[in-house]
């Protein structure tokens, strides 16, 4: 059935209603950039039936940008068959994006980028039983995001704290931004990763409590509802657990006066920096590190170390620095000790105390210490030296300087002992002399050590001696040096020399030459030719070595005896053995056939070396190939031609001989034999 036309008075009211209601219901505002379903603002429509007029109800959400809008339709009885949602488009109602065909309405995330809100307008139309109507009216004003800005926070002066730490208040700036109005948060952390809200902390500036802990804070800043919170920089109170105090390596330190003292901390750990104070009121760091070297220190001293991470230091570690005394220098009753060569000598220190050491040294900067004490005994002492003695406390502290005593060598009186007068004949006397260096007195004594002192000076006549004895001198210069040992002197007695032995030289066919060796100790000789009845001069001289007879006949022989003199008479030498020789003919031929037929019959069968005068012979025989087939040193042997057994072929043979004379001519010959048969 088609509706009926309204009455005109209804038409008449409704038009009153719109011009005098609707606008303070804002359903005409104008609608602003439109977001992405890009519709307006609508004006609320009359509903019109054939029999009344009725005004939808309008409902308005207020969202922030980017959020969805959630319109729950009206509940209609009876439910309506179908549902519609629809928006205003530029004054055109078009059906609304996505899901629009159910009984509510959940928009699409709407976002706002302007300064100003923008409204968006919605309905619902319905269809019941054919009858279509509109309900369910929204005005969604999206508003934009208002940023908050300048939230920034100020730390307070003092921001680290050892232990513990109360903070002074801090310091927030005045935001900016958002819609005018601000609300605070303060929020703290202890990881700077976590942030709880501070209870009761909402004011523009924070004053921390004491804090025992480091803690991290910021503050948050809101505005108006469509704004995101801002949080603001980070500051940090931080607060430091002390290092422990330093362990050092040694609380009380001991030194030699003098010297500097060396400070060290005890395994220093890693991250912590260790400060050195000469007063516990730390007015001055003397130095940064895990040791420190004073200076050099005459007294004792306290010195303090702290360890420090930056923000805490430890309590002050006390560390005593004691000084020790130097023991004093070494010093000796003499700077030069003067010694005899090769004696033992004892350096004995002057002023040695007790409880001090004392190290002896050869050199002033020498590290081998030669000895240990307060006197050194040196043996054998040849060379002029210089010893460096340092004394050493039981702190191993050492003197100032080493203590220098130097030994000069005396030189020891050198003894020369003449050699004459020590063999002497028996039943006489010896005398004896000897000279010293240096003006030396010399004794002389019956004993190699100790014994009787027999005479003091260069001379010493014995008494007269039968047999063969030993005398002892020794020097004594002015400053009691000995010659360093006494020299023996041996006395013999005299012996008759050795007898000469004669030899044969020289022989010619009128005279013959005797030889003989030199006798130790002898200065003449004599000789006789009459078997001793009378002794001459030999033909060379009193103390010539050979003697010549000539004037002799061929094959004439003499006989020779030689006696030896020494200096005394009782070294006469007894006669030599008597020696004969001959004269000889000096004929030195040597003759050798050149042939011989070794055929056995008697004649020319072997071949001899002839010569009257050969005193030894050697006579060689060699075949054409070099090999020797015969040799003989025998002047009455000769080849046979026979070699191993076997009669030599006939043929040339070479022969080689060498020969002494009777009269000591050397002969050498060689030739050629022929083997005939």
């Amino acid at each position: 059935m088609r509706p009926k036309p309204a009455p005109l008075y209804k038409i008449v009211l409704w038009s009153m209603f719109c011009l005098s209601f609707l606008p303070f219901a804002g359903f005409g505002r104008a609608f602003e950039t439109p977001l992405p379903v890009n519709v307006e603002p609508r004006s609320v429509e009359p509903r019109f039936t054939p029999y009344h007029i009725m005004v939808a109800p309008l409902q308005a959400i207020t969202i922030c940008s980017a959020a969805a809008a959630v319109l729950n339709g009206d509940i209609k009885n009876p439910v309506p068959d179908s549902y519609l949602w629809q928006i205003n488009n530029n004054g055109n109602w078009v059906n609304a994006p996505s899901a629009n065909t159910q009984k509510d309405y959940i928009t699409s995330s709407l976002t706002n980028t302007s300064a100003s809100s923008i409204v968006y307008s919605l309905r619902r139309k319905i269809s019941t039983a054919g009858v279509v109507d509109y309900d369910s009216y929204y005005d969604v004003t999206v508003r934009p995001i208002a940023a908050v800005n300048n939230n920034t926070i100020v730390a307070p002066a003092v921001t680290q704290f050892c232990s513990t730490g109360n903070p002074a208040a801090i310091t927030g700036s005045v935001p900016g931004g958002g819609d005018g109005t601000f609300s605070y948060q303060w929020q703290s952390s202890t990881d700077n990763a976590t942030f709880n809200d501070i209870s009761g902390a909402v004011s523009k500036n924070y004053d921390p409590p004491v804090l025992n802990n480091d803690t991290y804070y910021r503050r948050m800043v809101s505005s108006g509802a469509c704004t995101t919170p801002a949080l603001s920089n980070v500051v940090l109170i931080k607060v430091s657990t002390p290092p422990p105090p330093p362990s050092p390596a040694a609380s009380t330190i001991t030194i030699c006066q003098g010297t500097p003292a060396t400070l060290t901390v005890a395994s220093p750990q890693a991250g912590f920096t260790y400060n050195w104070y000469d007063s516990s009121a730390k007015t001055t760091v003397l130095a940064t590190g895990t040791s420190y070297t004073t200076p050099v220190l005459n007294a004792g001293k306290s010195y303090y170390v702290e360890a420090s991470n930056s923000t805490c230091s430890s309590p002050l570690t006390t560390i005593q620095v004691t000084v020790s005394p130097l023991p004093a220098v070494p010093q000796f009753t003499q700077s030069t000790i003067s010694v005899c060569s090769g004696s033992t000598t004892t350096i004995t220190i002057q002023n040695a105390q007790s409880g001090v050491v004392y190290n002896w040294y050869g050199g002033a900067t020498e590290a081998n210490i030669l000895h240990t004490g307060t006197s050194y005994t040196i043996s054998n002492v040849t060379a002029a030296t210089t010893y460096y003695v340092q004394a050493v406390n039981a702190a191993g502290c050492g003197s100032s300087a080493r203590g220098t005593v130097s030994i000069a060598i005396i030189p020891l009186p050198v003894v020369t002992v003449s050699s004459s007068g020590t063999s002497v004949c028996p039943g006489t006397s010896a005398t004896l002399t000897a000279s010293a260096s240096g003006g030396a007195v010399i004794s002389w004594y019956d004993a190699p050590t100790g014994g009787n002192l027999l005479a003091q000076g260069n001379t010493y006549v014995t008494a007269n001696l039968t047999s063969a004895k030993h005398y002892y001198l020794e020097a004594t210069n002015s400053t009691g040096c000995n010659s360093g040992g006494r020299v023996t002197v041996q006395v013999q007695m005299t012996k008759p020399l050795d007898a000469p032995v004669v030899t044969v030289g020289e022989v010619t066919s009128s005279s013959v030459a005797f030889e003989w060796s030199a006798i130790s100790g002898a200065t003449s000789y004599l000789v006789s030719t009459n078997n001793g009845l009378t002794y001459t001069v030999p033909s060379s001289g009193s103390n010539g070595l050979t003697h010549k007879v000539g004037g002799l006949g061929l094959n004439e022989s003499v006989t020779i005896t030689v006696k030896a003199l020494g200096a005394s008479s009782c070294t006469l030498s007894g006669a030599s053995a008597a020696v004969t020789a001959a004269t000889i003919d000096n004929n030195n031929v040597i003759y050798v056939a050149n042939n011989f037929t070794p055929n056995g019959d008697g004649n020319n069968d072997i071949i001899y070396a002839h010569g009257k005068n050969i005193k030894t012979l050697s006579f060689y025989v060699y075949d054409q190939w070099g090999q020797l087939v015969f040799t003989s040193t025998d002047v009455n042997k000769g080849w046979d031609g026979y070699y191993k057994g076997s009669l030599m072929p006939v043929g040339v043979y070479v022969y080689y001989l060498k020969a002494t004379m009777n009269n000591g001519a050397q002969l050498n010959k060689k030739g050629t034999i022929t083997l005939l048969r």
